[in-house]
């Protein structure tokens, strides 16, 4: 099998290498944003947390809130499951509130690498943040 490359000339590979390595970091960066590594480990958004702690063990700190989430059902699907004590009615549909928790883990890895924020909802990483660089160590 031959392969034939196209504008091979002088400067052709680099010409042809530079729009493919700026797609390669493009993509490095965006998914730098969504997943950071400890350890041997890879935590992502979706990620558990028994998955995060056993990738970069505790947290050095967590931050807790409980938020109200509202979801819209419809009438037959909530009479089947029963009607929650906090709902309203809204154009044929149920709106049921619930109350969820957040919880917001650090991770500061020291001063050669970044913090890192995880926002987690009903037990999965949600969001990934990078906070600037650590203090220990």
């Amino acid at each position: 099998m031959r392969i034939f490359f196209t504008n091979v000339g002088r400067y052709g590979l680099v010409r042809n290498f530079i729009p493919v390595a700026t797609v390669l970091m493009v993509m490095m960066l965006a998914h730098s944003a969504q997943a950071f590594h400890c350890d041997n480990s890879i935590v992502s958004k979706g990620s558990f947390t028994y998955e995060v702690l056993a990738a970069c063990g505790e947290p050095v700190q967590r931050l807790s809130r409980t938020v109200e989430v509202t979801r819209l059902v419809s009438l037959s699907t909530a009479s089947r499951n029963g009607l929650p004590d906090r709902y309203t009615l809204v154009g044929g549909k149920v709106a049921i509130v619930e109350e969820q928790l957040v919880e917001e883990w650090i991770y500061d890895r020291g001063s050669r690498k970044l913090v890192r924020k995880l926002t987690i909802e009903n037990g999965k990483v949600t969001k990934i943040e990078s906070m600037g660089y650590g203090s220990l160590k």
